[in-house]
Formats: structure tokens, sequence, C-alpha cells
């Protein structure tokens, strides 16, 4: 399983603070033995900022990634991952589409 990492990094100094996006990036949990989102943002944050800098914080949001033709599963703000094909289904027997 492949996860899609996003992320943002803020940096406290004495004259404020600053953020930037990190550009998104994958982790592949077949070679780096990932379990589970928690374990790939764990992971996604040590290789953000892997000297543990204090002053810096990394909020990572991560979408697991099957393949082509799996719907994604996503984890924002430690939400439980849930796959939702019936959402899916809805959306294409929508009147609307």
């Amino acid at each position: 399983m492949f996860y899609q990492i996003t992320a943002t990094v803020t940096k406290k100094t004495a004259d404020g603070t600053t953020s930037i996006q990190v550009p998104t990036f994958f982790l592949n949990g077949n070679v780096q033995g990932i379990v589970g989102i928690d374990h790939a943002e764990q992971i996604a944050k040590e290789v953000i900022n892997p000297t543990k800098d204090d002053s810096v914080t990394v909020n990572a949001y991560v979408c697991t990634v099957y393949d082509n033709t799996t719907p994604a599963v996503a984890s924002f703000g430690g939400v439980t991952p849930v796959a939702r094909p019936e959402a899916l289904a809805m959306l294409k027997n929508s009147p609307e589409q």
C-alpha cells in the first residue's frame, strides 16, 4: 500500500512564525514496513523533521492509495479511515451528474 503525504511545516523564531507547504510525496508501506495511517504519519513527520527540532511543527495529512481502481481512504486530524464505495456509487447515480 502507498501512503500519500501532504504536510505543512511551521517554524517558530524570535521574529514570529513561518509556514510552508511541503510538496506532496508518497511512502511505500511494503518497503518501509508501515502498519497503518498513524504509523505513516509518524514516519512522514520524521522524514520532514529528522532532527526533531522543537521549533518546528509538522501537520501531516495521510491518504492511503491502494491502486487506480480502489477508492482512497483518508485520515485528517486523527479521523479513523473508512473506505466509502457506497458514497461513490451515490455520486455516480446522482441526478445532478
